[in-house]
């Protein structure tokens, strides 16, 4: 039997609002075929957790610009450019050089868990001008080896003063680290890396779940606005959240980094009277941001209280670009997955609380001090969503069109459990956004 890992893409010509407006219409049909044939680049024996994977491609990134390329990451490692035109498959950089692996990083950890490898890539806004473009990997700190990147399979790769940092501090026993690295292209026109790069942070991490993750710029800020070149970055709990032990409440301290969306400048040379440089010496923390003022607190923190806010992405008003807001979709812990607009300095409650139920303490002792799940209260919002098809819960008929058995529905709530006897009845009409 020969094995023929397809990454398969849909290109989905409506939103959600389009979506139930057809829901009446008499015909709407979504068309999906497979696109492209990815190298394997997993073991094929079926005997690992995360290793059997044939190929586990996390993200498409379109080259900005207008360009006809799109960068695809494996967590396994490579770092490929495709050619939308030809559908031209190139290995751009490679980051797997564990033991048997020819790639950069001698401590790069991808085998096992499903938060590990390479996480995500991300493009400076002024690619086009400067080629940078940014990345998250996750690197096993007990492995033996270098932590500096080895060019020896990557010879456009300058690493001549390239120098690793210091770990930034999680309490608890370790077992991963987070690395975010700058890259700079010099030659954006080809398809092979010739120029440099520098590590800008290394964060500890407790487990091998939830990771240092998602990178985003938004997309609306342009030179001379406040968010121009202003990177957000998603850091998991680590696992922290779910322990046991003391390391339980990281996600709502201020002193770590874990469990929490950070926003710093990567460019030392931006911003300098609006902004710090970071304790390492390789970014700046713009002054606004909520906790610069704040003792023992890292100044690099957005917002916090989150699992694991996996995703991020700007939700902008077309008509409107400045009305924007900052979307974290976080993976939950039992039953209630969230999605977070983001405001700054706000606290989304994990993990002494998820969703709607208190994990830790009573609820309404919580929701006095914690930002409000599906609605606006203080500076935070969240929608939550359950995916089990629970006793008295009457779901809108295009969740169930558009949604497997296994992932039944996505229901807003208005700050209620189902089944809470205090809960209005159950919306049977698509439920109305609000700004």
């Amino acid at each position: 039997m020969t094995w023929r890992p397809l990454l398969r893409l849909a290109c989905l010509a409506a939103t959600l609002p389009a979506l139930w407006a057809a829901a009446s219409a008499p015909r709407l049909t979504l068309e999906i075929r497979d696109y492209l044939e990815l190298p394997i680049t997993g073991n094929n024996d079926g005997k690992g957790q995360t290793d059997g994977m044939l190929a586990r491609v996390n993200a498409l990134r379109e080259e900005p610009g207008g360009a006809s390329r799109l960068f695809l990451h494996d967590l396994n490692g490579p770092l490929y450019i495709l050619d939308k035109s030809t559908k031209k498959l190139s290995i751009y950089l490679d980051f797997n050089g564990r033991q048997g692996h020819s790639g950069l990083f001698h401590k790069f950890s991808y085998e096992t868990g499903y938060a590990n490898g390479l996480v995500s890539v991300q493009f400076d806004p002024d690619y086009r001008r400067n080629g940078k473009f940014y990345t998250v990997h996750i690197e096993d700190p007990s492995v033996d080896a270098p932590a500096a990147p080895d060019s020896a399979n990557a010879p456009g790769l300058n690493v001549r003063g390239y120098e690793t940092t210091s770990a930034i501090r999680t309490p608890g026993e370790i077992l991963r680290e987070g690395v975010l690295v700058e890259w700079s292209d010099t030659n954006t026109a080809n398809g092979t890396f010739e120029g440099t790069a520098r590590e800008l942070m290394r964060v500890q991490l407790n487990t091998r779940i939830h990771p240092l993750g998602d990178l985003v710029f938004n997309p609306a800020a342009r030179p001379g606005d406040p968010d121009w070149r202003v990177l957000y970055i998603g850091c998991g709990d680590g696992g922290s959240g779910e322990s046991r032990q003391a390391i339980r409440s990281n996600p709502q301290r201020l002193d770590t980094m874990v469990g929490k969306i950070h926003r710093i400048v990567p460019d030392l040379n931006d911003r300098q009277s609006s902004s710090i440089v970071s304790e390492n010496g390789r970014y700046r923390i713009p002054n606004d941001n909520p906790f610069v003022a704040t003792a023992g607190a890292r100044k690099e923190i957005w917002a916090y209280g989150f699992r694991n806010p996996h995703r991020l992405h700007f939700a902008i008003d077309p008509s409107t670009p400045a009305n924007n807001r900052l979307i974290a979709n976080s993976i939950g812990l039992h039953t209630w997955e969230t999605v977070n607009i983001v405001h700054r300095g706000a606290n989304y409650g994990y993990s002494m609380r998820e969703g709607t139920e208190a994990l830790q303490g009573r609820l309404a002792d919580l929701d006095r001090r914690l930002a409000r799940p599906s609605r606006e209260a203080d500076n935070a919002e969240t929608f939550t969503a359950n995916f089990h098809d629970l006793p008295g819960v009457a779901f809108p008929k295009i969740y169930r069109q558009y949604s497997s058995i296994g992932v039944l529905c996505m229901e807003f709530l208005s700050g209620f459990k189902p089944g809470s006897p205090d809960r209005p009845p159950a919306r049977r009409t698509p439920p109305t956004f609000r700004r």
